[in-house]
């Protein structure tokens, strides 16, 4: 026969499974159980989905390991099997035709008359008066107590004693350290880098000559030639060497020299400065084209040439400008890593230094003409920085281990202050002190507080309270209803808080 397999699952209801079987179209139907979860696990869920089944003409098996299903499905002649290939294989239980509907249309009972039948009579205490006065007092008795027990409700508040814990603690910074030493106070380090650019002026206090008055002197021409030599006006006559310094003769006409005779004229340096004055006897050089037996000498020193000293940037200068533009770069960096730094975070001053020169420009160069000198510098700075978190993971053990017994910390109370300026030792470690504090407060147990004061007057309570519990303060008790003499007998209706936070 052919045979609908139906798989279930943990969801399904009989309405859910009716409608599944009612689009099957097949002599039999073999409904499958979910491998975990209880469905369908009511006879009267399989005695529906039975007579359904039968109403469509067809006949119901199951594949379950439910014992309790399989239990109901052999009261009610279901067959149940193991695995989907069993039921395939072996017969099912057949039912006789109508007999799941068999009795249907069978005569009811008369129910009037077996209410009648099963009417028991009372017996006769139960109806006298009396019983019923002891029965209506027990039960106002019985409300009362239920008053007394859950009307009364109570609020203490209490407020623990508090403390202030203080701890000086020496530490240091390593940056080559990866854990925390509590024993040693050894924290590890970590580098913070930040860029920064400035400028700076200096007034030069170097100084530079620069030409002022031309020399002058005379020149002297001797004609060894002949023949009259003419000697132009503005003839350049100069020294010997590589650099050599000039002369102009300054006579506006020309001078006429005759043979074996010598002539005098002024002359005059072309470039003014001290280098114009000259011994006699070093002018001897003529420009231009050369004049047979015409020669040239300057029979006296050459006198008159000056130089005026100027203001002009030095070597010394430009040092004393670079230290002092990295130590203002140094201070402005170290606000600038203030600012950027995450909050909590503990810069090690003493480690911030220049690193790297980026960029320098100074103008004008040394031993140009200036009254200042100016500088900018662009460079990278680097400093050590100690995160909050690992400070934290120090301090907080170390206050643990020294707070008295029966106290707790307050959150959000630590607080971690600098006694001294952090110092840098030879082998790049750097030392400080901190001073570390924070709020105690003594521990209440809140559930032995009820327990303890539970069913007492308020002032006794309260004496009680102060004498078991470390306070600041007498405990502050409010009943409900206000009138009410005593704390609730129940310590679930006494609520304790905590002073602020009622």
């Amino acid at each position: 026969m052919k045979t609908q397999i139906i798989q279930l699952n943990q969801k399904e209801d009989t309405i859910s499974v009716r409608d599944k079987i009612s689009w099957a179209q097949t002599e039999r139907v073999l409904l499958v159980w979910p491998d975990s979860g209880k469905v369908l696990n009511h006879k009267l869920d399989l005695i529906l989905l039975k007579r359904y089944t039968a109403s469509l003409g067809s006949q119901l098996a199951l594949v379950t390991q439910d014992a309790e299903v399989r239990f109901y499905a052999n009261q009610i002649g279901i067959s149940a099997f193991d695995t989907i290939r069993q039921a395939q294989e072996q017969a099912w239980v057949v039912e006789k035709p109508g007999q799941l509907l068999a009795g249907t249309t069978a005569k009811h009972p008369d129910l009037a008359q077996m209410r009648v039948a099963l009417k028991t009579k009372r017996a006769a205490w139960l109806e006298h008066p009396v019983t019923r006065y002891v029965c209506l007092s027990f039960c106002v008795l019985a409300v009362l107590s239920l008053v007394l027990l859950f009307l009364p409700g109570a609020k203490v508040v209490i407020n623990p004693k508090e403390v202030v814990q203080s701890v000086k603690i020496n530490l240091s910074a390593d940056p080559g350290a990866s854990t925390v030493n509590i024993s040693t106070g050894s924290l590890p380090s970590y580098t913070f880098a930040t860029t920064i650019e400035g400028n700076a002026v200096i007034t030069a206090t170097g100084s530079i000559p620069i030409p002022g008055e031309a020399a002058v002197g005379s020149l002297q021409f001797t004609n060894k030639s002949k023949k009259t030599i003419t000697i132009p006006p503005g003839t350049i006559v100069n020294t010997f060497g590589s650099n050599p310094v000039r002369f102009t003769t300054l006579s506006p006409e020309a001078v006429q020299v005759r043979s074996n005779r010598s002539a005098l004229i002024d002359a005059r340096a072309i470039k003014p400065g001290s280098a114009g004055n000259l011994p006699a006897g070093s002018l001897v050089v003529i420009e231009g084209e050369k004049i047979q037996g015409l020669s040239v000498t300057n029979p006296d020193a050459t006198h008159g040439g000056s130089n005026i000293m100027i203001p002009s940037p030095s070597l010394g200068d430009l040092d004393d400008l670079r230290e002092q533009l990295s130590n203002q770069l140094n201070q402005a960096g170290l606000a600038q890593i203030k600012s950027q730094l995450p909050t909590g975070d503990t810069l090690l001053e003493p480690s911030l230094k220049i690193v790297e020169t980026l960029e320098e420009v100074f103008s004008p160069e040394i031993g140009q003409p200036a009254k200042h000198l100016k500088l900018f510098l662009r460079v990278r700075l680097e400093a050590q920085v100690v995160a909050s978190e690992t400070l934290h993971s120090l301090v907080i053990p170390i206050l643990e281990a020294s707070a008295p017994p029966g106290f707790t910390a307050q959150p959000n109370t630590l607080m971690i202050e600098q006694v001294d300026s952090p110092s840098l030792d030879a082998d790049g470690k750097i030392h400080w002190q901190v001073n570390a504090t924070q709020m105690l407060e003594a521990e209440v147990p809140v559930g032995l507080v009820a327990e303890s004061v539970k069913g007492l007057k308020v002032d006794l309570a309260q004496e009680r309270l102060s004498n078991r519990l470390d306070l600041d303060e007498s405990a502050q008790i409010i009943l409900s209803p206000r009138w009410w003499p005593r704390l609730p007998f129940l310590a679930m209706r006494i609520n304790v808080v905590p002073a602020g936070y009622q």
